[in-house]
């Protein structure tokens, strides 16, 4: 019963006007929450005030700014001064893409050597919220102050991923709810549903996006820091066989899986000599994670070949 009564709300506010619907709501500022429609306050209405930062109130972003009340409690209100959240956090950060960085603990402190002119909230305890205020992801504070997130790892519209599109594209009204879960592929991902109007708003804009912009689709996968690291790495920890005499090259092949870690080591072209092969394999088995970045859900092991050269000690090559 209660997703019926949940279905014919969204129904009257998916087709009902703009500013009114025929009930008399005034649409533009209630927010729909499970079954009940709430209205919302001006923030003229309370004792909250716009949060102050060097040059002022606080602006607007995302169609949200911040408030703060009596206690020094941060919320949001929306672009036209409404409360969407009232004020129950420590600290909070402008609204970015559709989310906010929160925290409900912590305490100011002073950037060190600006004597009292720049502080910051250091907190251990901050995480994320959608625009209608629900957790998406926990973030950490690490010990310079800098903050790191757990993020999502992509976005699904309508259980689909869309190349292009993002949720700064989506208009906050048309999302009817967010699910955090994992996708087939074992990705962390935010799973937004739209009204069936916006959803293909969204597919309009996302293919246009698409066209007039140059996208890399394929993934990032890469030894830390470059190949010129790896090169280093490589003359830091080969181990020429005693008394070896020559030059040669061996090659390898190798698999990164998409957690960055190496296996699958196997000689592709091989040297006579059976102590350079098996140098050689060592070398694969003490590969470093690789760091990988995809930019698509689906997720695949990448493959590659090292040519790895030994060379006498006393080589000329070896001679600095």
């Amino acid at each position: 019963m209660r997703r019926y009564i949940e279905i014919f709300l969204l129904f009257i506010l998916c087709f009902a006007g703009c500013k009114t619907n025929e009930i008399g709501l005034d649409t533009a500022n209630t927010t729909l929450i499970g079954p009940e429609t709430i209205m919302l306050k001006h923030i003229s209405q309370t004792d909250f005030k716009p949060f102050q930062i060097d040059n002022g109130d606080d602006y607007v972003s995302c169609d949200r700014y911040r408030i703060i009340d009596t206690k020094g409690k941060v919320g949001f209100a929306n672009g036209e001064g409404y409360v969407v959240m009232e004020p129950k956090f420590a600290f909070a950060f402008p609204y970015e893409k559709g989310m906010a960085k929160v925290t409900e603990k912590g305490v100011l402190k002073e950037v060190k050597r600006s004597d009292g002119e720049y502080n910051y909230w250091d907190s251990d305890d901050w995480f994320y919220i959608n625009m209608s205020g629900d957790w998406l992801s926990s973030a950490m504070n690490s010990s310079d102050g800098v903050q790191k997130a757990d993020n999502i790892d992509f976005v699904y519209f309508n259980n689909e991923w869309i190349i292009g599109a993002g949720i700064n594209m989506v208009c906050p009204d048309s999302i009817t709810n967010i699910e955090i879960k994992n996708d087939e592929y074992g990705n962390k991902c935010a799973f937004v549903s739209l009204t069936s109007s916006a959803f293909e708003s969204l597919k309009s804009q996302a293919e246009k996006f698409y066209e007039d912009a140059w996208i890399e689709l394929g993934p990032f996968c890469e030894f830390p820091g470059g190949m010129a690291n790896m090169m280093k790495w490589q003359k830091e920890n080969i181990r020429i066989p005693e008394g070896y005499k020559g030059r040669e090259r061996v090659i390898v092949y190798f698999m990164v899986q998409p957690d960055g870690k190496v296996c699958n080591g196997k000689i592709i072209k091989g040297s006579k000599n059976e102590e350079l092969n098996s140098e050689a394999l060592r070398l694969v088995e003490s590969l470093p994670r690789f760091d990988v970045m995809y930019c698509t859900p689906q997720k695949e092991p990448q493959h590659f070949t090292w040519p790895i050269l030994f060379e006498e000690k006393d080589s000329l090559h070896n001679k600095e």
